[in-house]
C-alpha cells in the first residue's frame, strides 16, 4: 500500500468561472509554486509515495517541471472546465480522470490511500492530519451547515472509483441541482458510514494558508478567519461532538 498526494490545479481558469477572486494566471502560477517549494521544504513530501500536480486547463507545465524534479507532472486538457458544472463537480472529473491514467501507468493501486488537496493552499500542519486505514478521511461539518470538506481529502483509490460516478450522477439529480459538491459529498458518505470506513473528522483542525479563492482573503488573514480557527481548535478538543 502507497499512500500519494494529488495536488489539483487550475492556472488559466475560464473566463466564465463564477466566485473567484482573481483569475490572473501569472497570480495563481506563484500560488502552485508557493505551494511545491513548501512541500519540499517542510518536510512533507517524505510522508508521501509520490507527489502528483494535475493542471485541468491546458496550461504548460514546463516551468514548473524543470523547478520541482520530485514532483510528477499531469495536464488534462481544458474540456475539463468547458462545463455548466460548479467547481466541485470539475474537481471530481479531475480526480477520476487522473487516478485513471495514473492506474493505466501501474503509478497507483486498488488498495493505495490517496490524499487531494487544493494546489494552491499550503497546509501546515499536514503531518498531523494524515492517516492510514480507511476508505475515506475528512473534515465533515454540521455548522452551520452539513458540509464535507474537498480542500484536503483522504480516500483508498479503489473506494472513490467505486463511488464517484454516484456522486456525479446524484449532484445532477433534481433534489441536488444548484447544491455544492461540498454539501453532496457529506450526504453521500454520511449515507456509507455502516457500510465503510469512514473517518469524518480530523485529529485537528487544518491550518491552511492560501488565499481562499472565492475572497481573496489569506486563511491565517483576518479576524474572521483567525476567529474561526481559534474557535473549532478550542471545540475539537472541549467539545468534538460539535462539528464547526
Amino acid at each position: 500500500m502507497n499512500r500519494i498526494l494529488i495536488l489539483t490545479a487550475t492556472i488559466t481558469p475560464p473566463a466564465e468561472a463564477k466566485d473567484l477572486a482573481f483569475t490572473d494566471p501569472k497570480i495563481r502560477l506563484g500560488e502552485y509554486e508557493a505551494t511545491l517549494k513548501h512541500l519540499g521544504y517542510a518536510n512533507i513530501a517524505s510522508s508521501f509515495s509520490c507527489i502528483i500536480f494535475v493542471e485541468n486547463s491546458g496550461f504548460n507545465l514546463d516551468s514548473l517541471k524543470n523547478k520541482f524534479a520530485f514532483v510528477e507532472f499531469i495536464s488534462l486538457e481544458k474540456s475539463h472546465l468547458n462545463r455548466s458544472e460548479q467547481r466541485g463537480f470539475c474537481e471530481l472529473l479531475t480526480l477520476r480522470d487522473s487516478m485513471t491514467i495514473l492506474n493505466r501507468q501501474h503509478m497507483i493501486g486498488d488498495d493505495d490511500l490517496v490524499y487531494k488537496m487544493t494546489g494552491r493552499y499550503r497546509l501546515e500542519n499536514m503531518n498531523q492530519i494524515i492517516s492510514d486505514d480507511f476508505d475515506l478521511h475528512a473534515d465533515f461539518r454540521t455548522i452551520p451547515d452539513h458540509w464535507m470538506d474537498m480542500r484536503f481529502m483522504g480516500f483508498r483509490y479503489s473506494f472513490f472509483m467505486t463511488h464517484v460516478e454516484n456522486i456525479l450522477n446524484l449532484s445532477k439529480s433534481k433534489e441536488f441541482k444548484n447544491i455544492s459538491m461540498e454539501v453532496v459529498c457529506f450526504k453521500y458518505f454520511q449515507m456509507m458510514r455502516t457500510k465503510c470506513k469512514v473517518k469524518s473528522r480530523f485529529s485537528t483542525v487544518p491550518r491552511f494558508n492560501g488565499v481562499c479563492g472565492a475572497t481573496g482573503i489569506n486563511y491565517l488573514n483576518g479576524m474572521k478567519n483567525k476567529t474561526k480557527y481559534c474557535l473549532r481548535v478550542v471545540l475539537r478538543k472541549a467539545a468534538p461532538f460539535i462539528w464547526v
